[in-house]
């Protein structure tokens, strides 16, 4: 997967992106773990807080991704769920207004 750093993380990755390669089934978790591994202290800093948590930014911006996702999912006549590297697919039903 192609991976976007802006703000904060591009500083502390020294790059604008970079491609990842992950098991099959990988989490958006596990790619974060494994970017703090790959990037160390400054990286963790920018993504965890002191409880161990997301950042208020970093989730923030994951919120507003699963809000991007909901709209576009309106306009979609399928949807594909994917869960542990399977995918769902089924017709969207629409509830009549």
């Amino acid at each position: 997967m192609e991976v976007v750093y802006t703000g904060l993380l591009r500083n502390a990755t020294r790059t604008g992106g970079e491609e990842v390669r992950l098991p099959r089934g990988s989490t958006a978790l596990d790619l974060l773990h494994y970017l703090a591994t790959k990037y160390g202290q400054s990286f963790e800093r920018q993504l965890w807080d002191k409880k161990g948590g997301l950042q208020s930014t970093v989730r923030g911006f994951v919120d507003e991704l699963g809000r991007l996702n909901q709209a576009v999912a309106r306009r979609c006549a399928r949807l594909t769920l994917m869960v542990a590297g399977q995918a769902w697919t089924q017709d969207v039903v629409r509830d009549e207004e």
